[in-house]
């Protein structure tokens, strides 16, 4: 199957893979969920800070080559960080916070991950 190359998904910028706003939609949904915050980190400043507005996070998403996702629940406690690498498609997400809470979100999202690489 070809990848498509634009997406229509929320407001993540079209230029992004649609297999990589897909998984990414579901880790912002999966962070979301439980009640977290998503500050969003480009490369070069903190474009987010402490959101929970999906379409504020999602806009942000892909400004530069990576993108980290540092998560903190609703007390503003640092729960861990998800680093992205744009281009790695499938495989965005390149690294996570080995704990207990980034393990299950991780898990929650994994079916999407299966999904595209077996697009591949």
């Amino acid at each position: 199957m070809t990848y498509p190359i634009r997406n229509n998904i929320g407001s993540f910028p079209t230029w992004l893979w649609r297999d990589e706003a897909e998984i990414i939609n579901a880790l912002i949904t999966a962070c979301l969920k439980r009640g977290f915050m998503i500050s969003v980190f480009d490369g070069e400043e903190w474009a987010v800070k402490k959101s929970t507005k999906r379409a504020e996070i999602q806009k942000e998403v892909a400004a530069t080559d990576e993108t980290t996702f540092r998560v903190r629940d609703a007390e503003g406690e640092y729960v861990g960080f998800f680093w992205l690498i744009h281009g790695n498609r499938a495989h965005v997400v390149s690294d996570h916070t080995a704990n207990e809470i980034c393990e299950a979100i991780w898990e929650e999202i994994e079916p999407v991950i299966d999904h595209w690489e077996a697009q591949a």
